[in-house]
């Protein structure tokens, strides 16, 4: 890891991303944010870290460890929307409360009615199962509606489990 990140800084990368597993181990945790800090001290590129940053205590964690000051977020952002601005709230020494599921569901919707739109109708109810799924983490609302969904594949029924009308509509906006 030390070598790649010499040769690649000395191959003109401006930055790294160190996502603090190996190819073995995948997406599978932990991530080993203390190879962060072997990689910053070899480098003198801006070196984020990356890694099973699920929520803000991760992200004080992983900064704690890692001595990065920055971080790229992956699954945990997808799995809690909102993280990345909780994060800059923290770090403006501010808090701010946690999206909630009602606050979320718009959002939801958008990307269901942007994945019926450019996605074929076969492959759409995977795009949105694949992000219920890391919902579920963070959210119980979510757990339900996967469970619901977890066999569907007809677009019309899944507009209906979502309020969504066959022409992607929500309901709500219709009056």
């Amino acid at each position: 890891a030390l070598d790649c990140a010499r040769a690649l800084v000395d191959g003109g990368t401006e930055q790294l991303v160190v996502h603090a597993r190996t190819k073995v181990e995948g997406y599978k945790p932990p991530a080993h944010w203390e190879w962060v800090a072997r990689v910053q001290e070899v480098v003198v590129v801006p070196v984020y870290a990356n890694g099973d940053i699920w929520s803000l205590e991760d992200w004080r964690r992983c900064r704690e460890v890692s001595g990065a000051e920055n971080i790229m977020l992956g699954r945990g952002l997808v799995s809690r929307p909102d993280l990345a601005r909780q994060i800059a709230a923290a770090e403006q020494g501010q808090s701010i409360a946690e999206m909630s599921w009602a606050e979320f569901q718009p959002t939801l919707v958008d990307f269901w009615q942007q994945a019926r739109g450019k996605i074929a109708p076969r492959y759409a109810p995977g795009r949105l199962k694949q992000w219920l799924a890391l919902l579920t983490r963070n959210y119980p609302e979510a757990v339900a509606l996967f469970a619901a969904l977890r066999r569907e594949n007809d677009c019309a029924r899944i507009d209906a489990m979502l309020g969504v009308d066959t022409v992607g509509i929500p309901v709500a906006a219709l009056g």
